[in-house]
């Protein structure tokens, strides 16, 4: 848990609050945080939680079917960031899952570059026989000459 964001989430007031409390994605979340911070237990039982988290298509998310974790991720943030629109805590998701991907273009054959920033908020790793995190986000960085770069400048370059 992210406390910042539970944080975030708590705070969050509803602007949908005239939605039926079992449908209400933001209500239900706010009561799952709410328990699993203040409760005794060690437990919740997310089955409402789970009715009012949509699908795509509007429908409530089958537990039973296997979803790709990638899938539920930019899901669930989706669904999230539109609950909270128009909020205060607006940004919080990008806040707490964001970067950015600088993706520079160098020209092989003379000074010039670009540089484009890409916002994301999921990496996809290549984890299989790594040994850490940081060797898996070392693989990000791929050089690959382009030649495009070179024609769009080659008229400064003369």
């Amino acid at each position: 848990m992210i406390p910042s964001f539970r944080n975030d989430i708590l705070a969050t007031n509803d602007p949908h609050k005239n939605v039926n409390p079992d449908d209400n994605l933001l209500f239900q979340l706010q009561c799952l945080f709410s328990a699993l911070n203040q409760s005794v237990k060690q437990s919740y039982n997310p089955k409402i939680f789970c009715h009012a988290f949509k699908d795509w298509d509007g429908k409530s998310i089958n537990v039973m079917e296997q979803m790709d974790v990638d899938e539920f991720f930019n899901l669930f943030l989706d669904k999230i960031e539109t609950v909270i629109k128009g909020t205060p805590q607006a940004k919080t998701i990008a806040h707490h899952f964001g970067g950015v991907y600088a993706n520079q273009l160098i020209c092989k054959d003379c000074p010039h570059s670009s540089i484009r920033d890409e916002p994301f908020l999921a990496i996809n790793l290549q984890i299989k026989n790594k040994k850490s995190l940081q060797q898996c986000l070392s693989l990000i960085h791929i050089s690959e000459p382009t030649r495009p770069l070179y024609i769009s400048y080659a008229v400064f370059c003369l």
